[in-house]
């Protein structure tokens, strides 16, 4: 075998290892954006088609959640994802099938707050004097409640005599109404030691 023919046997062979690299080389990678809806337990993802992908699948704490077809090259993808609740989130998107093979996953890291009505301390979606009954027999009687932000009327952080204090004002139409969230569901606006584990009547 002449020189010229090997050099163009160790070319050939060589072409064949770099060129799979050069292609991986070129596909940009993904990289999506999380943007939670405010006041739900819903977050919208978007991130940008390389169309090189067969689908994309969707998963949020390492459960697949959704899969999403690819639409082309350069085309913005957009899905909504409903979450299980409150808590912290890493929600990933990851390119399988087609020439891609399967992309390294790209992943935005998120915690969404505890919805509730504040006042409904029994969870049962009105307001009254049961939810005294259920705050003085979480304070003397040690009874647990779902979501202990929700048994603090007045929103001072604690749980104390002053709760139901207030919400009888409130149910005898003689005081103010609780600090939002109260009527329709929402996120504590103030900060404190308080949680809620769960409130079922807010999606």
């Amino acid at each position: 075998m002449t020189n010229s023919k090997i050099a163009l046997v160790l070319l050939a062979t060589l072409c064949f290892f770099i060129a799979p690299s050069l292609a991986e080389a070129q596909v940009p990678p993904l990289t999506i954006n999380c943007d939670p809806i405010s006041g739900t337990y819903q977050v919208f993802i978007t991130f940008t088609d390389p169309g090189v992908y067969a689908q994309f699948d969707v998963t949020v704490n390492g459960g697949l959640t959704a899969i999403v077809p690819s639409a082309g090259i350069a085309m913005v993808l957009t899905t909504l994802v409903t979450l299980p609740g409150p808590g912290g989130y890493l929600v990933c998107v990851q390119g399988v099938g087609g020439p891609g093979g399967v992309s390294p996953l790209a992943c935005c890291q998120f915690s969404v707050p505890a919805l509730f009505v504040r006042g409904d301390a029994n969870v049962d979606g009105a307001i009254n004097i049961a939810d005294i009954v259920t705050q003085l027999a979480l304070l003397f009687s040690g009874l647990p409640v779902l979501c202990l932000d929700a048994a603090d009327s007045n929103d001072d952080g604690a749980i104390n005599i002053a709760d139901p204090i207030y919400l009888v004002w409130y149910v005898l139409g003689s005081g103010p109404a609780p600090p939002p969230p109260h009527i329709l569901c929402g996120p504590d606006p103030t900060a404190d030691a308080l949680d809620c584990a769960s409130f079922p009547l807010c999606p």
